[in-house]
């Protein structure tokens, strides 16, 4: 199969395939409820996704592989694989979160020093995130490396409030990937920036 029947079959299973997941989602949510169902249908339009990426990337890097990928064709990989990984990894943190929900743990004690520095944090990771993008979308007269540092900010700004609630012993599951699905989400948005932004003509 060539690599261009591989994208149009991915295409038609990843959009195509949205009703199939719907359907099962909403079954599996008939019994284990609305949000489980949610998640389920995520998961599996993600994990549809991730498989398609990791096909695309066995061909274009793996053993056997024509030469070094070009520009479009790793940026075919990257739409596959942003996709999928939104829905897998949103799908985890809405089945996570229902999860915690039903089974709530029992809240640690913090000492006032530990909760005062939690705080403080917090605040600081704030400042990053409105820090970074006031740099980025007023100051900066860039187009591509002011949204770079905005995205980078809110990277930045998720791995400050991550320490904030590991300080505070607010840390839970859902959390984590939350900080993960938004933090990792821009810094891949950042990334591709960077690489497909000269290619498109992105800037001044």
């Amino acid at each position: 199969m060539s690599l261009d029947d591989i994208v149009n079959t991915g295409l038609l299973a990843l959009f195509g395939g949205t009703l199939v997941w719907v359907a099962i989602g909403a079954l599996v949510g008939r019994f284990q409820g609305f949000n489980v169902g949610i998640a389920t249908g995520m998961i599996l339009f993600g994990l549809t996704g991730l498989g398609f990426a990791g096909w695309l990337a066995w061909l274009l890097w793996g053993p056997g592989a024509d030469g070094a990928p070009g520009i479009d064709q790793i940026g075919i990989v990257g739409v596959f694989g942003a996709f999928g990984g939104f829905g897998a990894l949103g799908g985890t943190v809405v089945l996570t979160h229902e999860l915690e929900r039903r089974h709530p743990r029992a809240t640690q004690p913090v000492s006032a020093r530990r909760a005062g520095l939690a705080t403080v944090l917090v605040a600081l990771g704030n400042l990053v995130l409105i820090g970074g993008a006031v740099m980025g979308m007023v100051i900066d007269d860039d187009l591509m490396r002011g949204s770079i540092t905005t995205f980078s900010s809110v990277t930045l700004a998720c791995c400050i409030w991550f320490a904030a609630s590991v300080v505070g012993r607010r840390l839970q599951l859902s959390q984590v990937l939350i900080l993960v699905l938004v933090g990792g989400g821009f810094y891949l948005a950042a990334e591709s920036m960077r690489l497909f932004g000269p290619v498109v003509g992105l800037g001044r």
